[in-house]
């Protein structure tokens, strides 16, 4: 049987499982490719994209009937094409002439997301929702990444890099989800004079504030314009830069994701009402179901760290507070009895007025960003701290008391924790 969703479908048939198995199965699955980088990686991103300018000409004209339907794959375009990008490829300078900084590293793992997991995981969700017949099966393919959070593969990864990795998965992700409200905005012309709406549609083009005579009667272009500033706002509010294309107006930016996939919603709602399953799987529904698997943060951060990084700095957090001089010379017995009794107690252990070894002040300014990501993302954004070289229970409970220090542990509800050591 092939690899594919009709083949392990069939499997499943064969193993006398149902589609209600499947759908089970999917409801409390987690698939998560995560994608790292390293130090050591020469391949410029110039080289990358000219690579893959090549396989999207061939992926293109390989498809029945494309030499003749598309332009670009007559005989004579193909071959100047893969000329062009040939010449391209064979000019442009294979290495680096410098190091790599973690910008590049983000850069480059952001270029993978846009270019196959923006368009390749809403597909095979989408197809899994309408195989199984699960419109609301909830996204089990989460996108994770290491790029801009792994201090221990990287010790140039800071608080500013943390929060540069969040901005421009956020702007790829966000200027993606712009162009797709632009294009719906052209194609959905539909005339309240001639399609029925629903109360919500109507209410929602109703707070538009786009004031243009000619879509007076357009209830779906004014909504998606009033989405489209606010989406606009919120790219700016995110990745501190105006949208590529700005908005017709100013309007308050989005508070989260879940707004945006809700007013997306009110359109889907409406038009599958008044017109049928002709919406039900169109682009409006290939963007709702992008915004459920990336959010405004496209691909949930993963924290790194050594634990002994993680000891010396606890150690020297209870040095300058004065609790334990050498934490670092205490048995496992006693560092989970001290780690346990500060993780209870509500008070912290930083002292602005103190002095801290600056790997210390490091690590507390990596945790910091991490907070404010989580505030302005969601709770998708980073939800993992994976500690390396882990032997004993008390380093997992030093990245819970590091986790406390900047508000993200807290004693009264230890179960809302978002970020989990492991």
């Amino acid at each position: 049987l092939p690899i594919s969703m009709e083949g392990a479908l069939a499997r499943l048939a064969a193993a006398g499982k149902t589609p209600e198995d499947a759908r089970a199965l999917l409801s409390e699955a987690l698939i998560s490719p995560v994608l790292t980088a390293h130090p050591s990686e020469v391949r410029r991103k110039s080289v990358i994209d000219r690579i893959a300018a090549v396989s999207d000409l061939l992926d293109a004209c390989d498809a029945p009937g494309a030499e003749s339907s598309v332009p670009a794959c007559s005989p004579e375009a193909f071959r100047r094409g893969l000329r062009r990008q040939t010449v391209i490829l064979w000019s442009t300078r294979l290495v680096r002439g410098a190091g790599l900084v973690v910008q590049d590293e983000i850069d480059t793992v952001v270029s993978f997301l846009e270019r196959i997991f923006l368009k390749v995981a809403p597909e095979q969700l989408a197809d899994w929702r309408r195989r199984l017949d699960a419109p609301d099966l909830q996204p089990f393919i989460r996108i994770g990444a290491w790029v801009g959070g792994d201090r221990d593969g990287n010790p140039n990864v800071n608080g500013e890099t943390l929060s540069a990795a969040m901005a421009t998965a956020a702007r790829a992700v966000l200027r993606f989800y712009l162009d797709e409200v632009n294009a719906l905005g052209s194609e959905l012309s539909l005339s309240a004079s001639l399609a029925q709406v629903t109360p919500e549609l109507a209410a929602l083009a109703g707070a538009s504030d786009d004031d243009s005579p000619h879509r007076s009667d357009e209830p779906y272009r004014r909504a998606l314009t009033e989405i489209y500033a606010r989406l606009a706002e919120t790219h700016q509010a995110l990745t501190g830069m105006p949208a590529p294309r700005p908005a017709r107006f100013a309007a308050t930016p989005y508070p989260g994701p879940a707004e945006f996939r809700a007013e997306l919603a009110v359109l889907q709602t409406s038009l599958i009402a008044s017109h049928g399953e002709a919406f039900a799987d169109d682009r409006l529904a290939h963007l709702i179901t992008a915004v459920d698997i990336f959010g405004f943060h496209m691909a949930t951060l993963d924290l790194r760290q050594n634990s002994d990084v993680h000891e010396r700095v606890v150690a020297d957090l209870f040095r300058v507070a004065g609790v334990e001089a050498d934490y670092s010379a205490l048995d496992e017995e006693a560092r989970i009895s001290l780690l346990s009794g500060e993780l209870a107690s509500g008070r912290l252990l930083f002292n602005p007025y103190g002095t801290y070894a600056e790997e210390t002040l490091k690590e507390r300014a990596i945790l910091q960003a991490a907070a404010v990501a989580l505030d302005r993302f969601g709770p998708q954004a980073i939800r993992t701290h994976i500690v390396s070289k882990t032997d004993a229970a008390s380093d997992l409970l030093e990245v819970y008391l590091l986790l406390k220090e900047v508000g993200l542990y807290r004693p009264d509800a230890p179960g809302e924790c978002p970020i989990q050591a492991a």
